[in-house]
């Protein structure tokens, strides 16, 4: 008998569009709880943000300065963070969330904010969050590649 071994992100990624029989038997071998579990409190680090993303490592290109090196850093954190989800600049009514720092008297988080038809230059289109919980959750845990972009 073969047996097929399957990692953890590999099965979440399998999880999404299994048919009802493969589903159970992917909860079966990995519990319920693990495919329900919200991305913001399966990362920690960039180091799970590159496992959710299913590379090893994120090198740094011949001549990228910080700020598009930590941008390219932000672009995945987005995507990976949103699961799937891109913002429809087609649809008035959806919200994209994204992220507010404040720099003066130090670089910190300040709050979140959403767009719904509003076009700014405040925000790059590629780093909103389908959430004010992945913006929020983004920022905070992410603020030293923001600053990095930002500065």
């Amino acid at each position: 008998m073969k047996q097929l071994q399957i990692d953890e992100n590999k099965a979440r990624s399998l999880f999404k569009n299994a048919d009802p029989a493969f589903k159970q038997m992917l909860i079966d071998s990995f519990g319920e709880k693990f495919f329900s579990e919200k991305i913001v409190v399966r990362i920690k680090d960039f180091d799970d943000i590159l496992r959710e993303a299913g590379l090893s490592k994120f090198p740094r290109r011949d001549e990228e300065t910080d700020d598009e090196f930590n941008y390219r850093k932000a672009k995945l954190i987005t995507k990976v963070i949103n699961e799937g989800w891109t913002p429809d600049w087609e649809n008035g009514n959806q919200a994209k969330w994204y992220a507010w720092f404040k720099i003066g008297g130090g670089f910190r988080f300040g709050d979140t904010y959403y767009v719904f038809t509003y076009s700014s230059a405040c925000v790059g289109s590629r780093l909103c969050f389908s959430s004010d919980e992945k913006a929020r959750f983004a920022a905070i845990t992410f603020i030293d590649i923001y600053k990095g972009l930002l500065n």
